[in-house]
């Protein structure tokens, strides 16, 4: 019998990945390889690769010798770089390309703001993940950094107490469940508090319309890279209506989770490629004609 496809509108690049891709492409159109990224350009290994075969290599870590990087063109990841690489790749003579997403640098803004005026600094977020560490940077190498409210438990119970005034960033990718609990867990103190909700817009319209056609899916299809933090958040959220799967390439899905499927989702994260989309769709299409 077959089932219906419901592909999200927003289901592939954001608009600052899509930036962040222009950029590159631009800059390795005009130079000759290899072009160097501070790091994966975007979090999804696949399109990472491809860009490999068109001249732009990952520089994963900064070489002891800081002569090797004198006249090499480096571009800045998506998700922003910190302050000390970006010093040490300047001064050894490289050429900086920005393709930091705007609201990365929104929220980078946002922090020092807050650390100037005299709060301190609590960044909701993935510790590990290169934005974050890139905001901690260039604010405050004080911040303080926490994925979820019960993750502040022990700091609100002994420092946080004592703290005068607090301020709040957010990674762009939080979901906004995550915000909106630690922002009524921060209420039970007694300091001062400032909360810049800093979370993407389009991640938030990402998440809403993905929330609607999960409410009427049998099966939701996530796709995206398991490197990436959004992706893995949309798939967390997606699970709580409906049976989800992360897959990072199309080849992975199989025929067998739509067994009596009637209906079926498709969302990506940001770093998805529209081709990976439609790939997606075209191998649900044939699964649907063999049931």
């Amino acid at each position: 019998m077959g089932f219906e496809i419901i592909v999200a509108k927003k289901s592939s690049f954001c608009p600052g990945v899509k930036r962040a891709v222009r950029i590159a492409r631009e800059i390795l159109s005009k130079e000759n390889p290899p072009v160097y990224s501070t790091g994966p350009l975007i979090h999804n290994p696949q399109f990472v690769a491809k860009l490999k075969t068109e001249g732009l290599l990952v520089l994963e870590e900064l070489p002891k010798n800081s002569e090797l990087l004198r006249g090499l063109t480096l571009i800045t990841r998506s998700h922003g770089i910190d302050r000390e690489t970006h010093k040490s790749i300047t001064d050894a003579g490289a050429r900086v390309i920005d393709a930091t997403c705007p609201k990365v640098k929104r929220v980078q803004k946002a922090a020092g703001e807050l650390v100037r005026d005299g709060y301190s600094l609590i960044i909701l977020g993935s510790p590990e993940h290169p934005e974050v560490r890139a905001i901690a940077s260039r604010a405050s190498k004080n911040a303080l950094i926490f994925s979820n409210a019960s993750e502040a438990t022990k700091w609100f119970e002994s420092e946080g107490k004592k703290a005068g005034k607090v301020g709040v960033v957010c990674q762009t990718t939080v979901a906004p469940e995550v915000l909106d609990e630690f922002s009524e867990f921060l209420k039970n103190g007694k300091f001062e508090i400032v909360i810049r909700d800093t979370i993407c817009e389009d991640v938030r319209q990402r998440i809403k319309e993905a929330e609607k056609i999960c409410k009427n899916a049998d099966v939701m299809i996530v796709v995206g890279g398991k490197n990436s933090s959004n992706t893995k958040s949309l798939t967390s959220i997606c699970s709580t209506y409906t049976r989800t799967y992360h897959v990072e390439r199309p080849s992975e899905i199989k025929p067998s989770w739509f067994k009596e499927a009637r209906k079926v989702g498709v969302t990506g994260g940001a770093s998805t490629p529209s081709e990976a989309i439609e790939e997606t769709t075209s191998i649900l299409r044939e699964i649907s004609k063999n049931l």
